[in-house]
């Protein structure tokens, strides 16, 4: 069984609902976010090389980002796994390992 460094599940269809990454630097700090361009989350559906969500994270305070969920980003179910990357002018550092599991949604 794999140890992920970050993991959550979503019900398909759901949407408008924020993933919460909180990011460490090399020594186990919190992430200083200074100085940085953008924060992209990418993921990609197990066994698949396209990444079906793509999306601008926002800052939300040190060491913390968050994504909004589109529509279209929960509309298949399955394990997704992921990365985050920050880019700034000097460098572009990347936190992997990540899994998102979207379930079939059970009708009411």
């Amino acid at each position: 069984m794999t140890d992920f460094n970050w993991e959550a599940t979503i019900i398909e269809g759901d949407y408008g609902k924020y993933l919460e990454f909180v990011l460490y630097d090399e020594d186990e700090n919190l992430y200083d976010f200074g100085g940085y361009s953008s924060i992209v989350c990418y993921f990609k559906k197990y066994g698949e090389n396209t990444c079906k969500i793509i999306g601008t994270c926002s800052s939300v305070g040190l060491g913390t980002v968050h994504y909004q969920l589109k529509k279209t980003d929960t509309d298949e179910i399955g394990d997704y796994y992921g990365e985050i990357k920050v880019y700034s002018p000097s460098a572009i550092t990347t936190w992997s390992n990540l899994h998102l599991k979207i379930k079939e949604k059970v009708a009411d």
